[in-house]
């Protein structure tokens, strides 16, 4: 079962993959879907859209790491241009 922590600082020692977000490098849905695909190396890059995402985020088969961490930074401007 997944968890959200919400966290100031995320600690050192995290098991499995680390996916790190900067919002304020993501403004904008086209940057964030890229950079998901990039850290997450999801399959099949043409259907980098948002119904490609959920459909693979949902599945994450891919990914031999049992635990996944995203860590957003700079949270308050994630997606501030939408």
């Amino acid at each position: 079962m997944g968890r959200i922590v919400y966290c100031i600082n995320p600690p050192e020692n995290l098991k499995g993959r680390v996916v790190v977000i900067d919002g304020a490098k993501n403004t904008n849905g086209k940057q964030f879907l890229n950079s998901m695909w990039e850290q997450l190396d999801m399959p099949y890059p043409q259907w980098q859209n948002w119904d490609g995402y959920l459909d693979w985020m949902r599945d994450l088969s891919w990914i031999e790491e049992k635990e996944i961490n995203i860590i957003i930074t700079n949270f308050s401007l994630l997606l501030k241009d939408e």
